[in-house]
């Protein structure tokens, strides 16, 4: 009797979906619907219901997680699985209006292989289903015909018109704005962005309730939201709270309007952390330095009214989920927030050391702002200055140089310059209309002009300020009202050469060093840091995620570069730079602090983001490319860190597009930089018109080579104590200064460095990459320790040879305030 061949059933396949997020009750991971695509033709699975019958895992690595697992039935003419659909359903339950999951990635085991689809995304319920692809990219011309349809629909779906517009929770669309939504009623601020007076870059679209008028609310999309983690370290309403935490919680501070000595200062600290020496002048052996009274009660109210909000816009979707990310405790306390120890540039070293010219100058170089120095090839009045040689000529013999206009014109010959400036003078930009300062704070402009000193063999010696030029807004009516005549671009001229012969000339020097500091603060928050990273960064993940397919090579590869970079501006602008936020309480330019970013922006150049293109702009590179100054550690770590990042995506790169033909075909590449420029940064067009200038070339993306740059950057005396001391911030806006860097200084627990690998790639060849580059940057990380370690790097070890080695730049960090780490994305 013949055996009759039986009807094809369909093959079980082993699904695993994992999650980073908590677990809230048993329904966590469950009530999703699963759905199985095939790569090569049109055959799927049946939805497969993801219920209790699946193996339930918890607490991924004590971090907080789950793990689902159970079987698929898959058609046996489904061969190669090519994406997921993935739908949530809701299951009516009132404590939320919709049902959420976290999906860190879902993988198939087949009879075969395993199969990895990242998802790294928050499922909604109102979402429908959502496609998550296998890990292997693609260029779009490159897509599998039976995944282009999911492809495109994925990604318009991202897409909304710019402007506010009324948004849910659970909305994944971007769109682009102009930022005017700094003010409010009380305080309004004009529109940053649209206008060749006030240009600047986009930020994301915000929410604007149906039937009203207005910029709207900020607004986020759930998959652009920090982690549990990060959520805990750092939190926006910590940033609201800041003020209150320093007015209520520390009991030897009050509101007093000004420090009323030196030991005031110090008492902020406590005694320098161990073995940091205790010798004669050493700073931790002042008795002041005996810390804060704290109210601990006081702040730990404080830390609970914070804990209420810890999720944001989440907490108010599942309040058990908000109850189990609070239960992980990675969140920082005010208690700890508020206990200074000794900065480690005070730490164990004399006073006279720690006030010394050299000093100074050194942390032009190696400090916390080093990016802004510039060699000088002009003499300064050919730009408004009042420095002359009448100011420098004296000193600079003294320290073993030429005069002023003989050492400007070697510089412009080409020689290795010897004088360079910080410029700060733009921040008198809108003193005209500016109405005087409530709290009586004067602002200055100013510039400081510096001299490499070099021994007679040629070997640095040190970088000494030796002129300040300061003005403030009285400045031009006070010399009038004495007969002298002195232009707006012009100041008054502080030499070291004619105050350091008496006590209350170095005292006045000294209070120029302080000023100009405070000057070089102020710039590096505003304009090096909040716009040149945070600020300008934004519209290439917009544009990204409006462009560009996650079944994109370049996708992946930046993934982690954006990663939390829109919830940390997102905080910034209801925190920090908005209409009496943090910025605008504790900068002197107070509510035109984030105008004069607008003006700094009307100089801002992708084609200069690049390191060595930064630095010759600055005139700090020979005509080889090697760095003028013998020792200047930020740059020379950043251009090896940059190196590297730009020989990793050149292979990366490599891999997926084999000819500049690949680059001109690729749609979504084109579209993304495209978009990128007359979308995201569309008012540089109006000050400076010609493309080539702005973006280093004109067009589209012309070959692979100019594709992996764009990624590579697309990343006194007692006497005189009382008058020192009022050029110092209070108290309290001190303390609220301090507490702020700090806490957008915290590495979070698992916040990714360069030394870690990018989990996002799954082909073979771009994981190789990638490993390489993880092992290259643990060796860079050796260098710069073995420069920290060498004596003769002036700059690392400063005049009284004590090591101050320039951690910034070196890629590892763990979790906390370190003072070390290069992460992967803008996110502190």
């Amino acid at each position: 009797m013949p055996v009759l061949a039986s009807a094809s059933r369909p093959q079980l396949w082993v699904a695993t979906i994992t999650s980073t997020a908590p677990v809230v009750d048993a329904t966590t991971g469950s009530n999703l619907e699963l759905t199985v695509l095939d790569r090569d033709g049109n055959a799927r699975s049946e939805p497969t219901l993801v219920d209790a019958s699946w193996e339930r895992f918890e607490e991924q690595d004590g971090k907080g997680g789950w793990v689902r697992r159970g079987t698929v039935a898959v058609p046996d003419s489904l061969r190669q699985p090519g994406a997921v659909l993935v739908r949530k359903i809701d299951d009516d339950d009132t404590d939320a209006a919709h049902r959420v999951d976290y999906i860190l990635g879902v993988k198939l085991a087949t009879h075969e292989e395993v199969h990895t689809f990242p998802a790294s995304s928050w499922v909604s319920s109102q979402d429908g289903k959502r496609v998550f692809f296998e890990g292997s990219a693609y260029l779009p011309q490159h897509t599998p015909p039976a995944l282009r349809e999911q492809r495109e629909q994925d990604l318009k779906s991202l897409r909304c018109a710019n402007g506010p517009a009324p948004k849910e929770v659970y909305d994944r669309a971007y769109g682009y704005q102009v930022y005017d939504d700094l003010g409010n009623a009380k305080a309004p601020r004009p529109a940053l962005g649209g206008s060749a007076e006030l240009p600047y870059p986009r930020h994301l679209s915000n929410n604007l309730a149906a039937g009203t008028n207005g910029p709207g609310k900020p607004w986020l999309p759930f998959d652009e939201q920090f982690d549990s983690s990060k959520q805990q370290g750092f939190n926006g309403d910590l940033l609201k709270s800041v003020g209150s935490a320093v007015a209520q919680g520390i009991k030897n501070i009050d509101n007093r309007s000004q420090f009323t000595s030196f030991d005031d200062v110090l008492q902020l600290y406590r005694k320098g952390p161990p073995g940091t020496g205790t010798g004669p002048g050493a700073t931790d052996s002042v008795s002041s330095l005996k810390g804060l009274d704290l109210d601990e009660a006081s702040l730990s109210e404080l830390d609970d009214e914070a804990e209420k909000d810890r999720l944001g816009p989440l907490a108010r979707i599942h309040s058990k989920l908000a109850s189990a990310v609070q239960q992980l405790n990675f969140a920082p306390k005010w208690k700890d927030l508020l206990k200074f120890e000794a900065p480690r540039v005070l730490a164990g070293r004399g006073l006279d050391v720690v006030l010394s010219d050299e000093e100074w100058g050194r942390q032009a170089l190696a400090g916390m702002h080093p990016s802004t120095v510039t060699a000088l090839k002009r003499l300064p009045s050919d730009f408004g200055s009042a420095i002359g040689p009448e100011h420098v000529d004296e000193e600079l013999a003294a320290l073993g140089g030429a005069g002023l206009a003989q050492l400007v014109a070697d510089a412009a010959a080409g020689k290795k310059p010897r004088l360079y400036l910080l410029d700060y003078w733009l921040m008198d930009t809108f003193w005209a209309e500016a109405p005087p300062d409530a709290a009586g704070r004067t602002e200055h402009a100013g510039r400081a002009l510096f001299f490499l000193q070099q021994s007679a063999e040629g070997q640095e010696l040190a970088l000494v300020p030796i002129a300040i030029e300061l003005k403030h807004k009285q400045t031009q009516a006070q010399e009038a009202a004495a007969g002298r005549t002195l232009p707006d671009t012009a100041g008054i001229v502080y030499s070291r050469q004619q105050l350091k012969k008496d006590a209350n000339g170095q005292a006045l020097w000294f209070l120029a060093k302080a000023i100009l500091r405070s000057l070089d603060s102020a710039y590096h928050q505003l304009i090096s840091h909040w716009l040149r990273t945070h600020c300008a960064i934004e519209p290439y993940l917009i544009a990204m995620r409006r462009q560009m397919s996650i079944m994109h090579p370049v996708f992946k590869l930046m993934a982690p570069h954006y990663r939390f970079t829109l919830d940390i501006n997102f905080k910034g602008r209801g925190s920090l730079i908005n209409a009496g936020g943090i910025i605008e309480s504790v900068f002197t330019p107070g509510a035109y602090a984030m105008r004069l970013s607008s003006v700094a922006y009307k100089s801002w150049r992708f084609r200069l983001q690049k390191p060595a293109a930064d630095l010759e702009a600055r005139g700090l590179l020979d005509k080889d490319g090697n760095v003028w100054v013998q020792d200047y550690p930020y740059a020379k770590d950043g251009l090896e860190v940059y190196a590297e990042l730009e020989k990793y995506f050149t292979e990366y790169c490599q891999v997926y597009y084999k000819s500049d033909a690949d680059v001109a075909e690729d749609t979504e590449l084109q579209a993304w930089w495209a978009e990128v420029k007359s979308e995201g940064h569309p008012d540089i067009a109006l000050i400076e018109p010609d493309e080539e200038a702005v973006w280093g070339f004109k067009g589209p993306i012309p070959s692979v080579d100019v594709l992996a740059l764009i990624k590579a950057v697309g990343k006194g005396q007692k006497a005189l104590e009382k008058e020192l001391l009022t050029y110092l911030s209070d108290p309290v806006s001190a303390l609220v200064e301090m507490v702020t860097v700090r806490l957008l200084s915290i590495h979070a627990d698992g916040e990714q460095t360069l030394d870690e690998r990018n989990y996002v790639l799954t082909d073979p060849a771009a994981v190789a990459a990638n490993l390489r580059f993880v092992s290259r940057m643990q060796a860079l990380e050796a260098r710069m320790l073995d420069r920290n370690s060498d004596p003769e790097a002036w700059a690392r070890y400063a005049k009284d040879k004590k090591s101050m080695g320039y951690t910034l730049l070196v890629p590892p960090s763990p979790a906390g305030l370190t003072f070390k780490g290069v992460p992967y994305s803008v996110s502190i």
